[in-house]
C-alpha cells in the first residue's frame, strides 16, 4: 500500500481570508510547504524591510515564516512555511533512513491546509491593520 504522501495531491490551491493560499510539496524531500499572497497593495505602499518586519510576528507551524519571495509561475510575491523542521518526518529522507530517537510526524495535506489558512488569517489582520505606507489605524 502507498504512503499516505504518495496518496496526496503535490499541489492545491484556494483562497482563504481574501488571499489567494498555495500548498506545494517539495520536488526532492517531497515535504508539503505552504504559502500565502502577499497583499499587492502593500508591495505599491510599504518598504521591504516594514513588510518583512510585520511578517516576523507570525506564528505558524514550528517555525514560523521561512519563504518570502516570488513563486514559479505565479505573480506577486509570497510568503510561506515548510514542514522539514526537526521533528517533521521528511518522506524523501525518513522513509529511508528512519530515525527512531525522533518522533517525527508527516505534515499532511489536512494539516498544512489549516495552517495555510492559519496564516491568510494573520495576513490579512495584519492587512486591516497596516495601511497607507505602513501607517497603523487609529
Amino acid at each position: 500500500m502507498k504512503a499516505e504522501w504518495e496518496r496526496e495531491p503535490n499541489k492545491k490551491s484556494w483562497k482563504h481570508a481574501g488571499l489567494k493560499c498555495r500548498v506545494l510539496r517539495h520536488p526532492h524531500f517531497k515535504h508539503l510547504c505552504g504559502y500565502v499572497q502577499i497583499p499587492a497593495e502593500w508591495l505599491e505602499k510599504i518598504s521591504a524591510i516594514i513588510i518583512v518586519t510585520l511578517l516576523s510576528s507570525i506564528d505558524v507551524h514550528d517555525g514560523g515564516i521561512s519563504f518570502i519571495g516570488e513563486l514559479k509561475g505565479e505573480k506577486g510575491w509570497w510568503c510561506g512555511f515548510d514542514c522539514a523542521h526537526p521533528y517533521d518526518f521528511i518522506p524523501a529522507i525518513h522513509s529511508d533512513y528512519p530515525v527512531p530517537e525522533l518522533d517525527t510526524v508527516y505534515c499532511n495535506m489536512a494539516y498544512v491546509t489549516t495552517e495555510t489558512n492559519f496564516l491568510a488569517e494573520q495576513i490579512a489582520t495584519l492587512k486591516k491593520s497596516y495601511h497607507r505606507g505602513g501607517k497603523k489605524d487609529k
